[in-house]
Formats: C-alpha cells, structure tokens, sequence
C-alpha cells in the first residue's frame, strides 16, 4: 500500500540528513527541494549524502568571486553542490541583467553541472564554427569530471549521461536539415564556410595555421 508523507516531513528528513553529515545551512535550505525534479531534491538525496559522507563534495563550501566586470562574472564554487552554486550564480547573473541588460556568469569547481555545460556547449558548436577552439578544454573538463568518480560504474555512467546528452542535443538540432542529402549539405556549409569566411577577421590565425599543413582553398 502506498504511503504519503507530507511536504514538511518529507523536508525535515533531508534537513535533518544533511546537518549529520555537516552541510551548511545553505546546503539544507537549497538541495532540500519537494518538486521531485529528476535532476534535484528529493530523488538525489542519496547521491547527495554519498556525496557528503565520501567527502566528494563540500557540503560547507561557499561560492566566491574570481572575477568580475559588469556583466561577467567567474565564480569558483570551491566543491560545493550544483544546486547551490548554480542558485548563487543565477542569482549573480539576475542582479547583473537588470544592472547592464545582459549577464554572463560561469563557474567551476560546481558538481553535478557537467549536463547543463555538455546540453550548452553542444548548441555553441551548432551555432559558429569558432566554438570549436573551446572544444578540448571542454571536452577535457567533462572527461574529468567521469574521471574522478570513485568506482567504474560510477564512471562510466556518468560519462553515458554526457554522451547522450550531447548526441540527443545534435540530433535535435539537426533534425529539420536530416530529410535530404542536400538540405544537410548546405547546412554544413553554412557552419563551417570553408569556401570563403575561415581566413576572415577574428578566426584567420589558426586556419592560417592549418593551411600550412593542409590546404583547405
């Protein structure tokens, strides 16, 4: 027979969970959500408190300021949990919206957002050709982020979760263009105009480059 347990016990649990293992009161205000969000709250209170008691990430860490302009920031989220430093990112990049029109914000050292960066990095490749100068690091930060888990499996579904999300992301992304050979073609084309565009302006240096070991015109 199934049993409901009400918001506020299901709350006190986590809390309750959280300060044995020595999270901040931040860390039990934040992670300790109800929506059952597969990402957050409730459904990772395990992997939060794996987490905590394996000491893989700092339930008593405190985001900080790198650097700062107006409209950029980077934050070190010093090992501390996604929930939590995305919240003091966001809440960052709001203030810096309504400041200048824009904000941008990135941090490192934030766990559990290797999904969001691997979702975001996938629509910058799809975007410019540029992007692709960012790919090593990226790539490089994400290895390490399946890397450092501690057991195989825990690596290796980790690193499944990233490559699905990146072909799921390329394959909704060129879904429209996949129903003919030319429209696909053309596409490509467009994103990567070796014809014409990739010794222009900020870009020319390393297909200048390149060129010398492989002529692409």
């Amino acid at each position: 027979m199934e049993k409901l347990v009400s918001i506020a016990e299901s709350r006190r649990c986590m809390i309750d969970c959280f300060k044995i293992l020595g999270g901040s009161a931040k860390l039990c205000r934040t992670a300790a959500g109800y929506r059952g969000h597969i990402s957050h709250g409730l459904n990772r209170l395990q992997h939060y408190l794996n987490d905590l008691s394996t000491k893989s990430a700092d339930g008593t860490a405190a985001s900080k300021i790198l650097k700062e302009s107006p409209a950029i920031t980077w934050v070190d989220g010093c090992n501390g949990f996604g929930a939590v430093v995305g919240n003091f990112c966001m809440d960052l990049d709001i203030k810096k919206s309504k400041k200048v029109g824009v904000g941008w914000v990135s941090a490192k050292n934030s766990n559990h957002y290797e999904m969001s960066a691997a979702f975001s990095f996938s629509l910058a490749l799809n975007y410019k050709q540029m992007e692709l100068y960012h790919a090593l690091p990226f790539f490089t930060y994400l290895l390490r982020s399946c890397l450092v888990e501690n057991c195989f499996s825990k690596k290796l579904m980790k690193f499944l979760k990233i490559a699905c999300v990146v072909t799921l992301t390329f394959l909704a992304l060129w879904m429209p263009w996949l129903t003919s050979l030319d429209s696909l073609i053309s596409t490509a084309s467009r994103l990567f105009p070796l014809s014409r565009g990739v010794f222009e302006d900020k870009v020319a240096n390393i297909w200048c480059s390149l060129n010398v070991i492989y002529k692409f015109r």
